[in-house]
């Protein structure tokens, strides 16, 4: 199971997975780049590449921008349905073990707090979430060689223009500083937009806007080399309406625009002083006029523009969550956070501390209190501490907060401490407590909302299957009977007659020309109709099935009474064993049903009896080789001790013939010299008895 990063961006989503270091994980239609678009069509909503057609009916149904949109209700209910077919991508995938997930470096707690809601209520384990800007950190600093150990990164995307300056030391990816302003890539769609409609007095309305904004990405490239472009589209009726777009025009319509994005560069570079290596990321980064902001500065583009992100919070979410891994990624938190008590303010965290990091907010204050909690100035949630008790002069109430894995604001408790403790961590327990009830209040979905968005998704969902399942019974019906014929005459002989096949081509012709419902139940319904029509067939099915068991069952008879008479030859009843197993396997896979002829195997029904005689004569044939073997095994050691025996006879003899009173010689001599007497009389002559009688007998 691998680890997956996900990068949700307002044209297009990338996926990726930790498998050999960062594998991209494509849709349905194989695209690595899955287009960020849903159409909420019945029976079958679209996602990606699928969201092509130009019709108006499919345009009112289109939706975009799901992550700008998600402080509306209606773009909350999208990105939920976008998060499910995410994951069901991935399922067909084989799974996975945890996602983590890229948002904006403009994203606050409200948006955070949200996001977190529809992940939790969705099925794609989100694990963690990481800025797109430090993802693509992970990918420059981890990956690519060509980057220095200090870098900078520019990000000119759809919604927001972002810089940050990263250090990677020792393995270890680490921000230092982040900043982002919220002007983007859609600025200049709008624009163009607007203009187009101004100038050819279109209509305002959500079909002309789509067909501007297929042609923004080709309008905006233009002008990297002309300075007029002309494209065509349709109208609301469907007639051609050819545009015409100068560079002049677009510029006066985004000045404003040019400005802040250029202003929010060049402040940055001077506030941070940064001289050093500069990488450039997001399609933005490829208009005219956002070159001509970063031209002045000597920048880098040896980054996948649209994969980094997807790809680096792959990485970021393997590393991080392998403690023996050396390889880390640090993430910070990127606002102030000051906290507030009474009149009283104080920072809790600067923009550039670390997430996972924890932090204690001291109060002197008895009795029930409420910490106000700001991001960047703006209240975000509160701390309501329940203490009843009275402190002493040295003890106050610790509140001890951090910023976790998904970069959010967290109380993990409120607890009385002695303050002249050496150490800030050791409470002091009163009356056997030393945690205190404390209620954290902050952004987050509600319950009742986030209901009816899972409801609405399984809405939708249960439609789809039904749309699913009604084509599927569709199919498989329209197989049965258009191969019905066929499989008759191929693998039956004799089962069906000609009138009998001529009643099936006219049931194939009723049912072929029925409307496709997409409704389940009512195609399930046909379905069981026609096959019901089909019974004449069935009922022959069934004989054949019969006498084919039966078949079956008598070689397995005989094969047993085989095996039974054979019982001290069962070293050689292999070829019995696996015919049996086959017959066993076929019998189990046997039922002929009109669904199921095409897998059933009438070569084996048909040449079994042969297969059965064929292993009985070949376990014939292994038992008379057996024999004969036994036979040859048993004259070997009869003619060996045959042998035995002359040998003995022969040393008995010579021994009575030796001359009364000659001394006697050791054994092994005597033989010895009879050995070689032997091969001076007969010098010719091999192998001798004598020769013979010193070795060992070969069996």
């Amino acid at each position: 199971m691998h680890k997956i990063g996900i990068d949700i961006g307002n044209t297009k989503t990338v996926i990726y997975s930790s498998k050999q270091n960062g594998t991209v994980v494509t849709d349905e239609y194989d695209k690595r780049e899955i287009a960020t678009v849903l159409e909420l069509t019945k029976p079958k909503r679209s996602y990606g590449k699928g969201c092509s057609s130009d019709g108006n009916e499919s345009i009112l149904v289109r939706f975009r921008s799901f992550m700008s949109q998600i402080l509306t209700e209606e773009g909350r209910l999208h990105l939920y349905m976008f998060l499910e077919q995410l994951h069901r991508i991935l399922e067909l995938e084989g799974g996975y073990k945890g996602v983590a997930l890229t948002i904006p470096e403009y994203f606050g707690s409200q948006e955070k707090g949200i996001l977190l809601s529809l992940t939790r209520a969705s099925n794609l384990r989100v694990v963690s979430f990481v800025t797109q800007l430090t993802a693509v950190a992970s990918y420059a600093g981890l990956l690519t060689k060509t980057v220095p150990d200090n870098f900078m990164l520019m990000d000119f995307g759809s919604h927001k223009s972002t810089i940050g300056i990263f250090a990677k030391k020792d393995g270890r990816v680490t921000p230092l500083a982040r900043f982002y302003c919220k002007r983007g890539a859609t600025d200049f769609d709008e624009a163009i937009y607007r203009m187009v409609v101004e100038k050819y007095n279109l209509s305002n309305s959500k079909v002309i806007k789509e067909r501007i904004f297929q042609q923004t990405e080709k309008i905006k490239k233009a002008f990297n080399n002309f300075s007029e472009i002309s494209v065509t589209i349709l109208d609301d009726t469907y007639q051609n309406i050819q545009i015409t777009v100068s560079r002049e025009e677009l510029y006066e319509r985004v000045k404003i625009v040019i400005e802040e994005i250029a202003h929010f560069v060049s402040s940055t570079m001077k506030d941070t002083a940064y001289d050093g290596h500069i990488e450039i990321v997001g399609k933005n980064s490829q208009n005219k006029f956002i070159k001509d902001i970063t031209k002045n500065f000597t920048c880098y583009t040896t980054l996948h523009t649209s994969e980094a992100a997807a790809h680096g919070a792959c990485l970021y979410l393997a590393v991080n969550s392998n403690l023996e891994m050396k390889y880390k990624v640090d993430e910070i938190i990127g606002r102030e956070i000051t906290a507030k008590i009474g009149e009283e303010s104080f920072i809790v965290f600067r923009s550039n501390d670390l997430i996972n990091k924890k932090r204690k907010i001291k109060v002197q204050k008895s009795g029930e209190f409420v910490v106000e909690l700001h991001e960047d100035g703006i209240l975000f949630g509160t701390i309501t501490v329940k203490n009843t008790e009275e402190l002493a002069e040295t003890e106050a109430v610790s509140i001890e907060v951090v910023f976790d894995e998904f970069c959010l604001f967290k109380v993990n408790s409120a607890k009385i401490v002695d303050i002249n403790q050496s150490t800030e961590s050791i409470e002091k327990v009163r009356d056997g407590q030393k945690v205190l009830e404390f209620v954290f209040d902050t952004f987050t979905l509600d319950t009742l909302e986030t209901n009816m968005i899972v409801q609405k998704e399984q809405e939708f969902a249960t439609i789809e299957e039904n749309y699913k399942k009604a084509g599927e019974i569709r199919n498989e019906t329209e197989q049965v009977l258009d191969n019905l014929a066929g499989y008759l005459e191929s693998k039956f002989s004799n089962l069906a007659t000609s009138e009998d096949v001529d009643k099936i081509n006219a049931l194939v012709d009723e049912y072929f020309s029925l409307d496709i419902t997409r409704d389940y139940e009512i195609e399930k319904k046909r379905a069981e109709e026609y096959y019901g029509k089909l019974g004449f067939i069935r009922e022959k099915l069934e004989e054949r099935e019969k006498d084919i068991a039966e078949a079956m069952t008598k070689i397995e008879n005989e094969m047993k009474d085989f095996i039974g008479k054979n019982k001290k030859d069962s070293d050689v009843m292999i070829p019995m064993h696996k015919l049996a197993t086959e017959i066993k396997k076929f019998k189990e896979n046997m039922a002929l049903k009109l669904n199921n002829l095409g897998g059933f195997d009438h070569i084996f029904a048909s040449e079994a009896r042969e297969k059965f005689e064929e292993a009985k004569k070949e376990v014939e044939q292994l038992i008379v080789k057996k024999r004969e073997r036994e036979e040859k095994r048993k004259n070997e050691e009869i003619k060996r001790k045959e042998e035995e025996r002359k040998r003995e006879e022969a040393k008995k003899r010579k021994e009575e013939e030796k001359p009364e009173g000659e001394d006697t010689e050791p054994e092994n001599t005597k033989a010895e010299s009879d050995a070689k007497e032997s091969d001076e009389d007969q010098p010719e002559k091999k192998g001798s008895e004598t020769d013979q009688s010193s070795k060992e007998p070969v069996i």
